[in-house]
């Protein structure tokens, strides 16, 4: 098989950035994340909620069905295997003493995974016909849900890139095309895991003091609707630069 570029859009562990030799940075956060679906007596009414605890952050992130949440529960490696280790009573136990009881009682869970939580940065996102895409190219800490939004812009600009060179009959593998879609990407993505990686230090709990102002601070924000519009519209992914194809409307059925 043959083809003018490849793309590797191959997860974490991606055999395309290891074939083609594109060398990153890594970090292990001697953490794991907890993932399951719950099922929970009240609706959800599609609100993603988090609370950060000394362990680390425990989201519920709302599915279409709205009794449904996927959770991602952030832990040191002790904390997760003995949470993994429990029985669905005994954990469920656990996740309602932790999360609380906003969305009623907790019913059913479905199988849970842990996931290692590593952070890893690629030097060069692109080689001659080779570009990486998403958690391919970059990983950030799961407690800001902002893995997805990053792979998005990184797709979309990459997608731009590409049909600009089509129209005017450009190489679409050759290096000096793809260093474009890199330089527009590469430096927002380090922006983004050195927020997240600041955001999961302020709310550790390990340094008491710092959480609560920490906290403080986000119940002003949510307090002033201009910063919490702002805010929001960072966390979506909906600010700043984006590619032509992120600001085009989602037709909806």
């Amino acid at each position: 098989m043959s083809s003018s570029l490849i793309v590797g859009a191959d997860g974490a562990q991606s055999k395309v950035r290891a074939a083609a030799g594109l060398a990153g940075s890594s970090h292990d956060l001697a953490q794991q994340a907890i993932v399951a679906t719950v099922r929970t007596s009240l609706p959800h009414g599609n609100i993603a909620r988090q609370v950060f605890l000394p362990a680390g952050p425990l989201a519920f992130l709302p599915l279409p069905d709205a009794h449904c949440s996927s959770i991602v529960w952030s832990a040191d490696n002790e904390r997760a295997g003995v949470l993994c280790a429990l029985d669905d009573k005994a954990f469920r136990a656990e996740l309602s003493t932790a999360f609380g009881d906003c969305l009623g009682e907790i019913g059913e869970v479905g199988p849970r995974a842990a996931i290692a939580l590593v952070i890893r940065a690629a030097t060069r996102y692109v080689a001659e016909r080779v570009a990486l895409i998403g958690d391919a190219a970059h990983t950030v800490h799961p407690l800001a849900g902002q893995g997805v939004n990053l792979g998005f812009l990184d797709a979309g600009t990459l997608a731009d890139v590409l049909l600009a060179a089509r129209r005017k009959g450009v190489d679409p593998g050759s290096l000096p095309l793809l260093r474009r879609y890199e330089r527009a990407r590469k430096a927002g993505n380090l922006a983004m895991q050195t927020a997240t990686g600041a955001f999961r230090y302020l709310f550790s709990g390990r340094t008491p003091a710092i959480a609560r102002l920490a906290g403080a601070g986000l119940s002003a924000v949510d307090r002033l609707p201009p910063f919490k519009h702002a805010f929001m519209r960072y966390a979506a992914g909906l600010s700043g630069e984006r590619p032509p194809l992120a600001q085009r409307p989602v037709a909806r059925s």
